[in-house]
């Protein structure tokens, strides 16, 4: 779990509660830029990381790939949620736990000797829950190639970990947004009626 590292396991978390929101209005609506990031791993330049994402066969672990979005999803999280009452020097009251990990598709080509490049940004934002959409990309014969891409949906809970805490609004901005936010909706809907029926 994200927020509880295993400094805070065993301290006393209970002072953050005052941080926390206590409605929706006391948290400014964010947009899918607000949490758009990148970061990269440099596979070509690195032999220690090389070894660690390098599989028996020469291919790219998909566990470690896997390992490194959920990480990567936190951090896009994380800077998702913003509440202004939050000082920065006190450690973030918020804890964010993996619910799921959803339409996770895995490209066949994928090098061990070339840089990744992970993207992702919120693509939907409930009361308590977020959906973080990543994609994970090589440089091949320059152009990007998509390696793997997925949906992860986190929950942000209170600093011990006993409920569900609100979250910032998703509020579109342009055209792009907007088509991004429906096609969640969408998936989100045909979700829930596939397990009502």
């Amino acid at each position: 779990m994200m927020g509880m590292s295993g400094k805070y396991e065993h301290k006393d978390r209970s002072h953050l509660f005052k941080y926390l929101p206590e409605s929706r209005d006391e948290l400014p609506p964010r947009t899918m830029k607000d949490s758009f990031d990148r970061a990269l791993v440099p596979l070509s330049s690195n032999i220690m990381l090389q070894n660690r994402y390098t599989t028996t066969r020469k291919g790219l672990r998909v566990g470690r790939l896997l390992e490194d979005m959920d990480l990567f999803a936190v951090w896009i999280v994380f800077k998702h949620i913003y509440s202004p009452k939050i000082p920065l020097d006190v450690p973030h009251p918020y804890v964010a736990v993996t619910l799921l990990v959803d339409e996770v598709i895995v490209h066949p080509k994928r090098y061990p000797d070339k840089d990744l490049i992970l993207s992702g940004h919120v693509s939907y934002a409930g009361k308590t829950s977020m959906e973080i959409t990543l994609w994970l990309d090589q440089l091949q014969d320059n152009k990007l190639q998509r390696v793997t891409n997925a949906n992860f949906v986190f929950v942000a809970r209170d600093p011990l970990n006993k409920s569900s805490v609100l979250v910032n609004e998703l509020e579109p901005s342009g055209d792009d947004e907007k088509e991004l936010l429906k096609l969640s909706l969408d998936t989100i809907l045909s979700f829930y009626t596939y397990k009502l029926t």
